[in-house]
C-alpha cells in the first residue's frame, strides 16, 4: 500500500489536534504561493513531513484543489500522483520537484473546509521495515515487534507483528501511529476491527481502490475515555500479507 495514502490519515488526526491546540511548530517556507484569503491555523512535523493547515471560506473543495494546483504548477512542480481521493469529502494531489514532495489535501470536516499542505523529501516515503534474508536475496516480512506501546482501547490484531510505531504529544492529546503485518486476509482483519469500532461513536467505513488494490478505511471515536482512531487495511508489499495502519489519538 502506498505510504502517501497512510500519511493522509495523519493529516486528519493532526487537523483535529491543531484545531484545538493551536500552533505546534514554526511554519517553514513552502515553495509555492498560498492565496492570501487562506487562514493559516497551525503547523506540525510528522514523520519528517512539514504539514500546514488552513481554513478556507466561501470555496468548494474542488475550487481549492484547482487553485492550489495552478499555484504549484506555476512554481514548476510536476504531478507525482493524482489518485489521492478518499471518499466524497477528502481529495488531493501530490507534486514533485527535484527530490521534494508537495501534497495538497482538502477536507470537509463538520461543514468547515480545511486545506492541508504537506512538504518533505521523497525519500521519506521509503519505509525501511523489511528484513533482508542474505541466504536467498528475497525480502522477508518482519517476525518480531519493533519497540512501541500497545493501544489502551484498541487491541492489536491476533498474532500481528508491529513493524512501525511513533508518538506525537501535545499539551492536551497524544497521537500514536502503529503499523502491523499479518498473514490473514483483509476481510478477516476488517471484521476484527469492525466488531470493536461498531460500538464506538460515529463509526464510519469506506472501501476504495488504490493502484488497483482494495483498501479499507475505518474510523470511530468515543468519549469515555476521549479517543478517536483511523484504521487503514490493505495489501502488503510482501505477497500473501496484509498491513494494518492505525492512527490513534487520546486526550
Amino acid at each position: 500500500m502506498k505510504k502517501i495514502i497512510v500519511l493522509i490519515t495523519l493529516l486528519a488526526v493532526v487537523i483535529g489536534l491543531t484545531t484545538i491546540t493551536g500552533c505546534l511548530n514554526d511554519t517553514e517556507d513552502i515553495e509555492f504561493s498560498i492565496p492570501t484569503d487562506y487562514i493559516q491555523q497551525s503547523t506540525a512535523v510528522v514523520e519528517g513531513f512539514q504539514m500546514t493547515q488552513y481554513i478556507v471560506e466561501d470555496k468548494t473543495t474542488s475550487e481549492i484543489i484547482n487553485e492550489l494546483t495552478k499555484s504549484a504548477e506555476d512554481a514548476d512542480w510536476k504531478i507525482y500522483s493524482d489518485e489521492l481521493d478518499i471518499g466524497p469529502h477528502i481529495g488531493g494531489i501530490a507534486f514533485e520537484k527535484n527530490d521534494e514532495l508537495l501534497v495538497i489535501y482538502v477536507m470537509e470536516i463538520e461543514e468547515q473546509i480545511m486545506a492541508m499542505i504537506m512538504t518533505g523529501d521523497k525519500e521519506l516515503l521509503d519505509e525501511e521495515t523489511n528484513d533482508q534474508d542474505p541466504t536467498n536475496g528475497v525480502d522477508q516480512p518482519p517476525k518480531t515487534d519493533v519497540s512501541g506501546e500497545e493501544l489502551s482501547e484498541l487491541p492489536r490484531y491476533t498474532d500481528a507483528v508491529r513493524t512501525a510505531y511513533w508518538q506525537l504529544t501535545t499539551a492536551d492529546e497524544s497521537v500514536h501511529h502503529v503499523t502491523y503485518i499479518t498473514e490473514d486476509e483483509l476481510t478477516e482483519v476488517k471484521t476484527f476491527y469492525e466488531d470493536i469500532l461498531k460500538d464506538w461513536d460515529d463509526y464510519q467505513y469506506l472501501q476504495y481502490q488504490d493502484a488497483g488494490e482494495t483498501v479499507t478505511w475505518l474510523s470511530a471515536e468515543k468519549t469515555q475515555p476521549n479517543i478517536s482512531t483511523i484504521i487503514i487495511i490493505g495489501s502488503s508489499d510482501f505477497e500473501g500479507y496484509t498491513e494494518i495502519y492505525i492512527t490513534y489519538a487520546e486526550a
